[in-house]
């Protein structure tokens, strides 16, 4: 990427990336408030439903008391369970029925089913001749067994729901009749589907618009202690599991908030499936206006951009072509200064370096009026002095400078670089068979994989695991630096990305200290291994070939003769990894004052 692209990319990642952070939090804050609203309107109505299921069931509940202690209609059901005038007892019992029928709306049907499972019926929704499910011994049968396990009124859920009928229950409220401590018989009383309707519990095809919008898109279900479904938003799940009907509509996936409304006088829970998307629906409305602001911003930064690049560029390139026209023999060379104050500072520089390199041109030209060999060594000299005194300062000062540049215009990624680069050349430069400490050794190669890492992006990346003991160990300054640039170079050459460097440092000031780079890389086969030890021993051969390893064996037999081993393990496409040992007491500690 040229240096003008990063430019305008930084710029676009300055000037875009707040605007979008505050683009996300706000569609969050938005949801969240909505969700919150919204949820805060539906915990009301759903509260509002329980409540009013409370209130009418408890009603009904009373109403269960009252018959199970009526003393008339108890000595009808002794009489009737015991076969004693069946007909008149029947007779008896109906009427006493249609009396309770008459006291609250939403009992639909009264039932007695005696402990032979004989059964008397009163409603006052059925046409003649319609069949019920209480015809259905088996589900006599279940109500019965499940009202004689408890001992309280039971929630009984009906079986068979036609829909013809308005008033047909919805379930039942059961009972046992006691006579004396002996069982004689049990009651159910049915509660018409009417009270789920009054309490604003809407089935599927009878939503309009008066419905809360919110409400339309819950499915409500109600289910007794058993786990069966009572009542629901499809009433074609009555009496089904509440797993069945959570697995049917895909209830149990995340996309749904489960709430659950405790209904204590039915003895009954009321769960309500909300799906999430309704809270976000009305925040996607402005989201496409929000994309269209968001990229007519970056149209404009991006053109700000260019043009302030493009400004920049044409100065810097104004300066590299003036250095580039100056040969060294050219009176009085300058450059003209720039607008930019940081380019000025360059050009001050290098203006001042023209003049010097003139002047010892000069020198050289007076030299050869000396003898051929004077003059030649005059050359050498003069170059040398050149090369000592511009290479490292003007190096420095010129890095120095382009930093604070980098600086002023917020290249911050630039100036790290900089920096880095800089501390490399100067460690660098001083005496290579310089001893330091594995500490220091770490930290330029921090730096040195750092730069590695910004000129290479995703190709790899780095671990440095070094034991804390190890810092304050001695060691020669450069010593690792080849093997890991070859497991940059070599080792990745055949990858993009995902490449990983590997360097091990451990032991003691009494057990020596070990060494180890691995990558995994493209690896090596055998023949190649063995032409790196090879080339230790025919250097003429080699040398060129695998300098990197090379130079890292003479300096270790040159620091250590015969006290070091180094290993080199890899294979095709598993990577490489070179283990140095250098034996007690070559690594000397130092102290951390140093």
């Amino acid at each position: 990427m040229t240096l003008n692209k990063k430019t305008v990319s930084m710029y676009l990642l300055i000037g875009i990336a707040p605007l979008i952070i505050v683009t996300i939090l706000f569609v969050n804050f938005t949801s969240g408030l909505i969700q919150d609203n919204a949820l805060a309107s539906a915990d009301y109505q759903l509260q509002h439903i329980t409540e009013i299921l409370n209130s009418e069931s408890r009603n009904i509940l009373n109403l269960v008391y009252d018959a199970a202690a009526d003393t008339d209609l108890n000595r009808s059901f002794y009489d009737y369970a015991g076969n004693r005038d069946t007909e008149y007892m029947t007779a008896k019992i109906t009427e006493k029925f249609r009396y309770y029928l008459s006291l609250n709306e939403f009992v639909s049907e009264c039932v007695f089913v005696s402990r032979d499972g004989r059964y008397i019926q009163e409603q006052n929704y059925h046409a003649d001749g319609d069949q019920t499910e209480w015809q259905n011994e088996d589900f006599r049968t279940k109500a019965y067994q499940l009202v004689c396990s408890a001992d309280r009124p039971v929630i009984l859920a009906s079986e068979e729901i036609s829909g013809k009928y308005a008033k047909e229950p919805a379930c039942y409220i059961g009972i046992q009749i006691v006579d004396s401590k002996e069982v004689i018989g049990e009651v159910f009383f049915g509660i018409s589907k009417e009270i789920f309707r009054s309490s604003s519990f809407v089935e599927m095809d009878t939503m309009d618009e008066t419905v809360p919008e919110l409400l339309q898109s819950t499915q409500l279900i109600l289910v007794n202690s058993e786990n069966t479904v009572i009542y629901a938003t499809d009433p074609a799940m009555v009496g089904a599991k509440q797993e069945e009907y959570e697995e049917k509509y895909g209830l149990q996936d995340k996309k749904y908030m489960h709430t659950r409304y405790q209904a204590e006088q039915m003895g009954c829970v009321l769960n309500a499936y909300c799906p999430k998307n309704y809270f976000f629906k009305d925040v996607l409305k402005i989201v496409p206006w929000i994309l269209l602001f968001v990229c007519i911003y970056a149209v404009v930064i991006i053109y700000i951009c260019t043009v302030l690049v493009r400004h920049q560029k044409r100065q810097i390139y104004a300066v590299a072509e003036g250095i580039a026209n100056f040969h060294g023999y050219e009176k009085n060379y300058s450059l003209k200064p720039s607008a930019n104050e940081g380019i000025n500072i360059i050009i001050d520089q290098f203006n001042a370096m023209a003049g010097h390199i003139f002047d010892l041109n000069k020198k050289v030209e007076q030299a050869h009026k000396n003898t051929e060999k004077e003059m030649e060594l005059r050359r050498i000299a003069e170059i040398k002095t050149l090369e000592a005194q511009i290479n490292p300062h003007f190096l420095y000062n010129t890095l120095d400078t382009i930093n604070w540049i980098a600086l002023e215009n917020n290249e911050f990624e630039i100036s790290e670089m900089l920096g880095a680069l800089g501390s490399l050349l100067r460690y660098s430069v001083t005496n290579i068979d310089m001893v330091v400490l594995v500490k220091a050794e770490i930290e330029w190669i921090k730096k040195y994989l750092y730069l590695q890492k910004k000129r290479f992006g995703d190709l790899f990346r780095y671990e440095i695991c070094a034991e804390p003991e190890t810092e304050y160990l001695s060691i020669h300054k450069m010593l690792l630096q080849p093997l890991v640039e070859n497991a940059v170079i070599h080792g990745f050459s055949e990858i993009t990305e995902g490449g990983l460097i590997r360097i091990v440092i451990r032991g003691s000031q009494q057990e020596g200290l070990y060494l180890e780079i691995s990558d995994n890389g493209c690896g090596m086969d055998e023949e190649k291994i063995a032409e790196l030890y090879e080339s230790v021993y025919h250097p003429e051969q080699y040398k060129k070939a695998n300098i990197g390893f090379f130079n890292v064996v003479n300096r270790l037999n040159a620091y250590y003769g015969g006290r070091y081993s180094i290993v080199i393990d890899s294979r095709p496409q598993r990577g490489t990894k070179v283990a140095i040992t250098i034996k007690n007491g070559e690594c000397s500690h130092e102290d951390s004052s140093n």
